[in-house]
């Protein structure tokens, strides 16, 4: 698949097609930046790997992946990413995004319905955030858990905000 192009950067949807050597730098990535340091959790994450995020020299600064879950009972993707703080923006963890949900609501042979998110980082919960995800992304918030973090979802028989501008 021909990788979409994002200013200087390239993303590639990888989901479910990870090459042995794609795996070695993906996991070089997570213990290089200090995101994953445990090489169990590694080798659970990279089979859940949906996008790889290139820069010019052909180096990771961003992954996202996703896994199988319930959300009120009902199955959906719940998201992850993680972007090299030096890439950092919220332009490029709103592509990530939802060109992960993009691509993944193209396939056919998933059960999940939707993408889920549940905002583990304390700074996604700030009121800007929160009408970002809205607003421009077209998620919905469902509330928070027991550790008071934002859930939003995202169905994929949805036409998201995001895709009409």
């Amino acid at each position: 698949m021909t990788p979409l192009i994002y200013k200087d950067l390239s993303i590639h949807f990888i989901y479910q097609k990870l090459s042995s050597t794609e795996a070695k730098n993906i996991k070089q990535f997570w213990l290089d930046s200090g995101a994953i340091s445990d090489l169990n959790i590694i080798r659970e994450r990279l089979s859940q790997v949906v996008l790889v995020v290139k820069n010019k020299e052909n180096k990771i600064i961003g992954i996202s992946s996703v896994y199988a879950g319930l959300l009120q009972d009902k199955p959906y993707f719940f998201y992850r990413m993680f972007i090299d703080p030096n890439y950092r923006n919220t332009r490029l963890m709103a592509v990530m995004t939802m060109q992960t949900w993009l691509d993944l609501s193209r396939r056919k042979n998933f059960s999940p319905i939707g993408m889920a998110i549940i905002t583990e980082n304390p700074k996604l919960q700030r009121s800007g955030f929160r009408k970002y995800f809205k607003r421009v992304l077209g998620f919905q918030y469902l509330g928070q858990n027991e550790i008071q973090q934002d859930i939003w979802f995202l169905n994929f028989n949805q036409t998201p905000i995001y895709f009409k501008t």
